[in-house]
């Protein structure tokens, strides 16, 4: 059985001029890194629709679509009601219910990661 989990996120693109297709690099930070701010969606509570449009601090454009056909709403950290396991201050794209969430850029990256956490207490699945 799956289930589909709300979702919150936090991403950020890894944009490098040479890169090969089996060469997985992990990130314990976000320094030096292209990032999408979720707060340009609104502020917070502001309910994000599916087929929203942002654009990331190096000028990617990002869409992205919820497959449940509903909406999204961005979050803060440590305010707005939400405690999660990010930095003070993160903002976040939290999917409700409507997930999975899809992002298409519109230029090639060379690789991406987020920050991700279940909406309930306990073990989950994320894929990226």
């Amino acid at each position: 059985m799956v289930r589909k989990l709300p979702v919150a996120l936090f991403c950020f693109l890894m944009i490098t001029l040479v890169t090969n297709a089996d060469t997985v690099s992990g990130l314990t930070s976000r320094t030096g890194t292209d990032s999408v701010g979720w707060s340009q969606l609104g502020s917070c509570a502001t309910v994000v629709p599916s087929g929203f449009t942002a654009t990331s601090v190096d000028g990617v454009g990002v869409t992205g679509t919820f497959s449940g056909g509903g909406s999204g709403q961005v979050r803060t950290q440590t305010s707005c009601g939400w405690a999660g396991n990010f930095a003070s201050g993160d903002v976040v794209l939290w999917t409700t219910a409507n997930g999975p969430l899809t992002l298409t850029f519109n230029q090639g990256t060379a690789g991406g990661g987020a920050q991700i956490e279940s909406n309930f207490i306990g073990g989950f699945t994320a894929q990226i």
